[in-house]
């Protein structure tokens, strides 16, 4: 399932968009966990600019890819959708796979910063990702399948990821 992440500030999860039967992006599911394949990296500048100049927060940011796992957010009235929930639950596999993603590369947004997301050490553009592990409140990691251990759980999970139909 093609969605999009972005961070949810105001209850400090994530939110995950996605089209409904009407080709119109809602938000489906909030989330403290997100593992993406075929990430993608968006900035809408026109949002961006008027962050800056009016100093007033909007979602002009986030991250686009197949879902492979979701964890539900902790939050106290979380919307949980259960295509997600049912599809794409946050499995023992997950775990793995973000235990390896956190020592991978680590990148960011910020509107204030740069007009790209970045790798937080270098401050490079990061465009896109084979793999992306983001987490609350915004920690977020890409990586290829040579970052992750070849261990049976965790190649399950990926050949699962690639057999979704690309959007």
């Amino acid at each position: 399932m093609l969605v999009r992440v972005y961070r949810n500030l105001a209850q400090r999860c994530l939110s995950v968009v996605f089209p409904d039967d009407h080709r119109i992006w809602r938000v489906g599911h909030h989330a403290d966990a997100l593992l993406l394949a075929d990430a993608e990296m968006v900035v809408q500048e026109h949002g961006r600019f008027q962050v800056l100049n009016t100093g007033q927060k909007n979602v002009h940011a986030w991250v686009t890819g197949r879902l492979i796992a979701a964890d539900v957010a902790a939050v106290e009235e979380p919307i949980v959708s259960d295509t997600v929930e049912e599809a794409f639950p946050w499995l023992p596999e997950a775990d793995v796979v973000a235990e390896q993603a956190v020592e991978c590369t680590r990148f960011d947004y910020n509107p204030f910063t740069a007009r790209f997301f970045f790798e937080t050490e270098t401050m490079d553009p990061i465009e896109s990702a084979d793999f992306a592990f983001i987490r609350s409140p915004g920690e977020c990691f890409a990586f290829g399948p040579a970052d992750l251990p070849p261990l049976p759980a965790v190649q399950d999970l990926m050949l699962a990821a690639e057999s979704q139909p690309a959007a």
